[in-house]
């Protein structure tokens, strides 16, 4: 192999890891922005919530990850499953996962949705409110809590850092160096 040869091939993956490593700089960043502030991070318009309370029956139980999607509030309807910030006493100001049962209410340039569990007998004593909106549910993600719990593991967080060291040596160093004499 050639000289340049080489230096082009160190330079490809060390721009690529450089690539990789600020972009997931800026995803940490922007999640843990996001947790400072009390508020649930979005990326691309989509966010992840765990679902902590059986509120929502057997449908979405305790415990699964959903996708929720920014969603502009006019485009609410009735039965839809949206994720807002909740002004109920009991958990103001974190999110809750419930189901509009009823039309949304415009008020002004807002709008409210009667909302309630599908696990719970009665519907929300409190108005949900557009302008505390994350979105409206997507999908379950099944797989993710099992990533969750293998990704939490201490051997999991051991290979990890184990393979950000090499990964560091890989393109500090050069990639010749293991393979050509």
């Amino acid at each position: 192999m050639t000289e340049k040869r080489k230096k082009l091939i160190d330079t490809i993956f060390s721009v690529t890891w450089w690539a990789v490593f600020l972009s997931l700089f800026a995803l940490v960043f922007g999640i843990i922005s996001a947790k400072i502030k009390g508020e649930v991070p979005k990326i691309f318009g989509y966010s992840v919530v765990k679902i902590i309370t059986p509120s929502m029956g057997k449908e979405i139980p305790v415990g699964t990850y959903v996708l929720i999607k920014e969603t502009d509030p006019e485009d609410i309807e009735e039965w839809d499953i949206i994720c807002f910030y909740s002004d109920d006493p009991a958990i103001k100001g974190y999110p809750n996962l419930h189901r509009v049962v009823k039309p949304p209410v415009q008020i002004g340039d807002k709008f409210e949705y009667i909302t309630k569990g599908d696990g719970n007998a009665m519907e929300d004593s409190v108005t949900a409110k557009s302008d505390k909106l994350i979105g409206r549910y997507v999908k379950s993600l099944d797989w993710l809590g099992d990533l969750s719990d293998a990704v939490n593991s201490k051997g999991m967080m051991v290979f990890v850092f184990v393979m950000f060291v090499l990964s560091i040596g890989i393109t500090r160093g050069s990639l010749c160096s293991f393979s050509c004499s």
